[in-house]
């Protein structure tokens, strides 16, 4: 009877260590698993524009939030500053119309417009949006 018992016994502790054999084995796989597997995206940038076919571009800087910002005019072939300019408080986004005779500013801080002629860059007009409007982007469909 004791060698039933003690093989019986032995049969058990064999189960128990299989078991646990068989729970550690899992807990090493799903902790070996918790990486998560993240795609790189490798940017191929194109050719870029040739800057001299546009002839000037406008920087557009803020000056901090209490004080006005400003926009330079650059002359991109001769690398020249043609004037700087006055805007709104805390500019964030410039656009030309297409023939270049007009550009908007939008001025988040003092929700304005700045509109100014290139060809004069000291000179400038302001457009007053409702209260909270805080402008981010400005886009014009004007032609002339």
């Amino acid at each position: 009877m004791a060698s039933s018992f003690s093989h019986a016994d032995s049969a058990g502790v064999a189960r128990r260590l299989t078991w646990i054999a068989f729970v550690a084995a899992l807990g090493i796989i799903e902790s070996s698993c918790g990486d998560v597997y993240r795609p790189v995206a490798q940017i191929i940038p194109g050719t870029p524009p040739n800057p001299a076919a546009v002839h000037f571009m406008a920087a557009v800087s803020t000056n901090g939030t209490i004080n006005t910002g400003s926009a330079s005019r650059i002359d991109v072939s001769g690398d020249t500053s043609l004037g700087v300019l006055q805007t709104g408080l805390m500019p964030v986004h410039a656009a030309l119309i297409p023939n270049a005779s007009k550009m908007y500013i939008a001025n988040f801080g003092d929700d304005t417009v700045t509109e100014n002629a290139p060809s004069n860059p000291t000179v400038t007009s302001t457009i007053s949006l409702p209260q909270g409007a805080q402008p981010v982007f400005v886009h014009s469909a004007e032609i002339q």
